[in-house]
């Protein structure tokens, strides 16, 4: 566009009076990465980036461990971490914080850089060292910004939530309260802060088996979110609590809740999105288990249709779904060919 077409006359005009290490250079390299993530191109991000870092060590050089180094390579962690590259992403981050830790910096901007290298360990289910990243961030947040602070309960949260993952239930459920009492002081009882801490607590209900309590948590994150008309979240919701229902065998309702999921999510225009495949394989399993073969086999087929459109034919989880209708299929032939024997037998006998 004009704006990038403006960025490179620019830089065209800087590198000749200026040289091509001249720290306006790079500045303006700083603002065509922002430019470019703005418009969803985090890869030409970080290319910018790359470029402006190799200038900006040129330029400091002994003063190399400086601030506008350090703010560089968290920007450069952060769009890593949009085109998935979780390795460089934390190389960025922890070269971002041994810059400000070798400046003596304790702050809010290191506690940050914490809390984003503990979501990457998440991403890697590397879930002590995500809790010991969230614990350094938290004990920075507490200090500089109280106790009660929003970003104190998020941080809280994010430990509540690998606690559950770790099966840390009765630590999880005890942060949790914490974080949900921030939240409603800070939101009110009606904010999606507060749904998502409900949902969190119908979770570990789940897990341990309170399927009471569990949908009692669920239903309440519920309420919150069609409240505020939060539609995709309504639709993860009922998915929970159609998963509670399938536990407690009461499998129509939990049919019920798998389809209003689905259909919630279909009028939001996720209709080709892998949450979408998933929530229709789970449909499809309950309904075989029941015996529902041409139901279950209309909602494979198509999860079946997304998954290969996003992976292609040759991929594992194209496989899995293929796997679950040849299932389909063996049980079902199984189950005709026990009737016609048995009629056939039937019929002999009567003879």
């Amino acid at each position: 566009g004009m704006a990038f077409e403006k960025y490179s006359e620019c830089l065209n005009i800087l590198k000749k009076c200026h040289g091509p290490i001249h720290l306006e250079v790079s500045n303006v390299l700083v603002n065509m990465a922002t430019a470019h993530d703005n418009r969803n191109r985090p890869e030409m991000s970080l290319k910018c980036l790359e470029e402006a870092l190799q200038i900006q060590r040129l330029r400091f050089g002994s003063l190399g461990e400086c601030e506008q180094l350090a703010f560089t390579l968290e920007k450069m962690g952060d769009y890593a971490k949009k085109i998935d590259d979780v390795k460089r992403a934390e190389n960025f981050y922890e070269r971002a914080l041994h810059i400000r830790h070798n400046l003596d910096q304790r702050n809010v901007v290191v506690a940050n850089i914490f809390e984003k290298i503990g979501d990457l360990m998440v991403i890697i289910t590397s879930y002590e060292e995500a809790m010991n990243r969230f614990y350094n961030a938290l004990e920075i947040k507490k200090k500089k910004l109280g106790m009660d602070h929003i970003d104190v309960a998020t941080l809280l949260f994010k430990v509540s939530t690998v606690k559950y993952l770790l099966k840390d239930y009765d630590g999880s459920m005890e942060i949790t309260e914490k974080a949900l009492c921030i939240r409603i002081a800070q939101f009110g009882c009606y904010h999606t802060c507060v749904a998502e801490v409900h949902g969190l607590k119908g979770k570990v209900e789940l897990d341990r088996g309170n399927f009471l309590d569990g949908l009692q948590h669920f239903q309440e994150s519920l309420r919150i979110y069609q409240l505020l008309k939060a539609q995709i979240k309504v639709a993860d919701t009922m998915q929970l609590i159609g998963e509670i229902y399938k536990k407690q065998k009461k499998n129509e309702m939990a049919i019920d809740c798998y389809e209003e999921s689905i259909r919630v999510r279909r009028a939001e225009r996720f209709s080709g999105d892998l949450i979408l495949a998933d929530y229709l394989i789970l449909l499809g399993n309950l309904k075989n288990n029941m015996e529902k073969y041409d139901s279950a086999l209309i909602n494979y087929e198509e999860a079946l249709k997304i998954r290969s459109k996003i992976f292609g034919n040759s991929d594992d989880r194209v496989a899995a779904v293929m796997k679950n209708i040849a299932y389909l299929e063996f049980r079902r032939k199984r189950k005709i060919s026990f009737f016609s024997h048995f009629f056939a037998k039937k019929i002999q006998n009567s003879k």
